[in-house]
Protein backbone atom coordinates (compact mmCIF):
# COMPACT_ATOMS: atom_id res chain seq x y z
CA UNK A 1 0.00 0.00 0.00
CA UNK A 2 1.17 3.49 -0.77
CA UNK A 3 -0.88 6.02 1.21
CA UNK A 4 -1.53 9.12 -0.91
CA UNK A 5 -1.72 11.14 2.29
CA UNK A 6 1.98 10.49 2.83
CA UNK A 7 3.14 14.06 2.41
CA UNK A 8 5.85 15.59 4.49
CA UNK A 9 3.17 17.77 6.10
CA UNK A 10 1.54 14.64 7.50
CA UNK A 11 4.90 13.32 8.63
CA UNK A 12 5.73 16.64 10.28
CA UNK A 13 2.39 16.66 12.13
CA UNK A 14 2.72 13.06 13.28
CA UNK A 15 6.48 12.65 13.38
CA UNK A 16 8.09 9.77 11.50
CA UNK A 17 7.87 7.27 14.38
CA UNK A 18 4.21 8.06 15.05
CA UNK A 19 3.45 7.89 11.31
CA UNK A 20 5.05 4.43 11.05
CA UNK A 21 3.27 3.41 14.27
CA UNK A 22 -0.04 4.52 12.76
CA UNK A 23 0.67 2.44 9.63
CA UNK A 24 1.37 -0.54 11.91
CA UNK A 25 -1.99 0.07 13.60
CA UNK A 26 -3.74 0.12 10.21
CA UNK A 27 -2.19 -3.20 9.21
CA UNK A 28 -2.81 -4.78 12.62
CA UNK A 29 -6.46 -3.69 12.62
CA UNK A 30 -6.94 -4.98 9.07
CA UNK A 31 -5.47 -8.39 9.88
CA UNK A 32 -7.62 -8.54 13.03
CA UNK A 33 -10.71 -7.84 10.91
CA UNK A 34 -10.00 -11.22 9.33
CA UNK A 35 -9.19 -12.97 12.62
CA UNK A 36 -5.39 -12.69 12.47
CA UNK A 37 -3.44 -11.25 15.39
CA UNK A 38 -0.12 -9.56 14.64
CA UNK A 39 2.76 -8.42 16.81
CA UNK A 40 5.60 -5.96 16.39
CA UNK A 41 9.23 -7.01 16.58
CA UNK A 42 9.82 -5.45 20.00
CA UNK A 43 6.71 -7.19 21.37
CA UNK A 44 8.19 -10.55 20.34
CA UNK A 45 11.84 -9.80 21.03
CA UNK A 46 12.24 -6.92 23.53
CA UNK A 47 16.05 -7.12 23.34
CA UNK A 48 16.16 -5.65 19.82
CA UNK A 49 17.35 -2.05 20.10
CA UNK A 50 16.24 -0.72 16.70
CA UNK A 51 13.54 -2.99 15.33
CA UNK A 52 12.52 -2.53 11.73
CA UNK A 53 8.82 -1.89 11.21
CA UNK A 54 7.28 -5.24 10.34
CA UNK A 55 4.52 -7.40 11.75
CA UNK A 56 4.40 -11.10 12.55
CA UNK A 57 1.75 -13.67 13.33
CA UNK A 58 2.76 -16.15 16.03
CA UNK A 59 1.54 -19.69 15.49
CA UNK A 60 2.42 -23.23 16.50
CA UNK A 61 4.53 -23.41 13.34
CA UNK A 62 6.54 -20.38 14.44
CA UNK A 63 6.75 -16.70 13.63
CA UNK A 64 5.24 -15.74 10.28
CA UNK A 65 6.09 -12.34 8.80
CA UNK A 66 3.22 -11.00 6.71
CA UNK A 67 3.90 -7.28 6.67
CA UNK A 68 6.71 -4.75 6.42
CA UNK A 69 6.89 -0.96 6.23
CA UNK A 70 9.46 1.09 4.38
CA UNK A 71 9.37 4.78 3.58
CA UNK A 72 11.75 7.33 2.14
CA UNK A 73 11.19 11.09 2.16
CA UNK A 74 12.09 13.37 -0.73
CA UNK A 75 10.69 16.72 -1.86
CA UNK A 76 7.97 16.73 0.79
CA UNK A 77 6.63 13.32 -0.26
CA UNK A 78 6.96 9.95 1.47
CA UNK A 79 7.70 7.22 -1.04
CA UNK A 80 7.04 3.52 -0.73
CA UNK A 81 4.67 2.41 1.98
CA UNK A 82 3.73 -0.95 3.42
CA UNK A 83 3.29 -4.52 2.37
CA UNK A 84 0.54 -6.81 3.61
CA UNK A 85 0.78 -10.27 2.10
CA UNK A 86 -2.75 -11.41 1.35
CA UNK A 87 -2.85 -14.31 -1.14
CA UNK A 88 0.87 -14.59 -1.87
CA UNK A 89 2.52 -17.91 -2.57
CA UNK A 90 5.28 -17.56 0.01
CA UNK A 91 7.11 -20.57 -1.44
CA UNK A 92 8.09 -18.33 -4.38
CA UNK A 93 10.24 -16.19 -2.08
CA UNK A 94 12.41 -19.12 -0.97
CA UNK A 95 14.17 -19.02 -4.34
CA UNK A 96 14.68 -15.25 -4.26
CA UNK A 97 16.53 -15.09 -0.94
CA UNK A 98 17.31 -18.72 -0.31
CA UNK A 99 20.01 -18.16 2.29
CA UNK A 100 18.19 -15.51 4.32
CA UNK A 101 14.56 -16.57 4.05
CA UNK A 102 14.53 -18.26 7.46
CA UNK A 103 16.41 -15.53 9.31
CA UNK A 104 14.85 -12.13 9.77
CA UNK A 105 17.84 -9.92 10.45
CA UNK A 106 15.61 -7.00 11.40
CA UNK A 107 14.31 -8.71 14.51
CA UNK A 108 16.94 -11.28 15.34
CA UNK A 109 14.94 -14.50 15.16
CA UNK A 110 14.14 -17.25 12.70
CA UNK A 111 11.05 -16.59 10.63
CA UNK A 112 9.61 -17.24 7.22
CA UNK A 113 7.48 -15.20 4.85
CA UNK A 114 3.78 -15.93 5.01
CA UNK A 115 0.42 -14.54 3.96
CA UNK A 116 -3.08 -14.08 5.31
CA UNK A 117 -4.18 -16.93 3.03
CA UNK A 118 -1.60 -19.29 4.50
CA UNK A 119 -2.55 -18.41 8.08
CA UNK A 120 -6.30 -18.75 7.46
CA UNK A 121 -6.01 -21.70 5.05
CA UNK A 122 -8.28 -19.97 2.54
CA UNK A 123 -8.05 -17.37 -0.21
CA UNK A 124 -9.28 -13.91 0.64
CA UNK A 125 -11.10 -11.42 -1.53
CA UNK A 126 -8.38 -8.82 -2.14
CA UNK A 127 -10.95 -6.10 -2.81
CA UNK A 128 -12.44 -6.72 0.65
CA UNK A 129 -8.97 -6.55 2.21
CA UNK A 130 -8.24 -3.28 0.36
CA UNK A 131 -11.57 -1.85 1.56
CA UNK A 132 -10.70 -2.73 5.16
CA UNK A 133 -7.21 -1.22 4.81
CA UNK A 134 -8.75 2.04 3.57
CA UNK A 135 -11.36 2.09 6.35
CA UNK A 136 -8.72 1.39 9.01
CA UNK A 137 -6.38 3.97 7.49
CA UNK A 138 -9.06 6.67 7.61
CA UNK A 139 -10.05 5.76 11.17
CA UNK A 140 -6.48 5.49 12.49
CA UNK A 141 -5.16 8.68 10.93
CA UNK A 142 -8.30 10.69 11.76
CA UNK A 143 -8.27 9.43 15.34
CA UNK A 144 -4.53 10.05 15.71
CA UNK A 145 -4.83 13.57 14.29
CA UNK A 146 -7.76 14.40 16.60
CA UNK A 147 -5.95 12.97 19.62
CA UNK A 148 -2.88 15.06 18.84
CA UNK A 149 -4.97 18.22 18.38
CA UNK A 150 -6.77 17.57 21.69
CA UNK A 151 -3.47 16.99 23.49
CA UNK A 152 -2.07 20.24 22.12
CA UNK A 153 -5.25 22.10 23.08
CA UNK A 154 -5.16 20.65 26.62
CA UNK A 155 -1.49 21.60 26.94
CA UNK A 156 -2.39 25.23 26.15
CA UNK A 157 -5.06 25.41 28.88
Amino acid sequence: GHPHRSTLDTLERFGVKKYIGALEEVITATALDFGITLQKCNEINPTVERPYPALWHLSQEGKKKISAIGIAISNRVAYHGFDLSVNNDSARYHNIISDLVNIDLSCGFNTKPSSMEEILSRKLNTEEVKKRVIENFIFTFTYTERAKEEALENARL
